[in-house]
């Protein structure tokens, strides 16, 4: 496919077009990311880092707000896309030799995983066990923060050790299993 966008940088194409693709499942707006990477300079990654930051802040306070009214659907909605544009917004900073320990990486992380966490518990039917409990879990070495692979979803939804996650229908009582996959697992 030709680069609609950031024609002169494939990895700055290829991860807008991955974030394009989130919008058919709920993790991203359309809108939302042709405005993002509008501000973004192609290949700076600080650039990427600021634009997708100021998106993730302003989608997160929207929903916030949304919570506040009372706007269950669209709070969780916006919570999910804002967790997106978090991780969006730290994905380049984990390749840089000259600050491994940008605390940019886990602030963006931590209000990413904050974000999914909220939006996870406004979904019907209710995830059983929700937020999971860290004893006793199991996590995969790429998902832990820091790590150029984890996605904010792997980071909350690694079952307990031996154990499926489950979700409760509002019409029976009998749990069953659930599946819970955004972005890259």
């Amino acid at each position: 496919m030709r680069p609609v966008l950031f024609a002169d940088d494939r990895q700055f194409w290829f991860e807008t077009l991955r974030i394009l693709g989130h919008a058919a499942y709920g993790g991203s707006d359309i809108g939302e990311v042709l405005t993002t990477a509008e501000a973004i300079t192609s290949g700076d990654y600080d650039s990427w880092h600021d634009a997708w930051r100021a998106t993730a802040d302003r989608v997160a306070a929207q929903a916030e707000d949304s919570l506040a009214a009372g706007h269950r659907v669209s709070a969780r909605d916006g919570m999910l896309r804002a967790a997106t544009y978090y991780s969006t917004a730290e994905f380049f900073l984990h390749g840089n030799p000259d600050a491994p320990d940008d605390p940019r990486i886990n602030d963006a992380y931590e209000r990413g995983a904050a974000c999914f966490a909220t939006a996870a518990g406004l979904y019907r039917p209710v995830w059983a066990g929700w937020p999971p409990s860290t004893a006793g879990t199991t996590r995969c070495p790429s998902t832990g923060p820091g790590s150029p692979a984890r996605s904010t979803a792997a980071a909350w939804c690694c079952a307990p050790t031996g154990s499926m996650w489950s979700a409760r229908s509002w019409t029976t009582s009998r749990p069953f299993p659930a599946s819970i996959t955004t972005g890259s697992l």
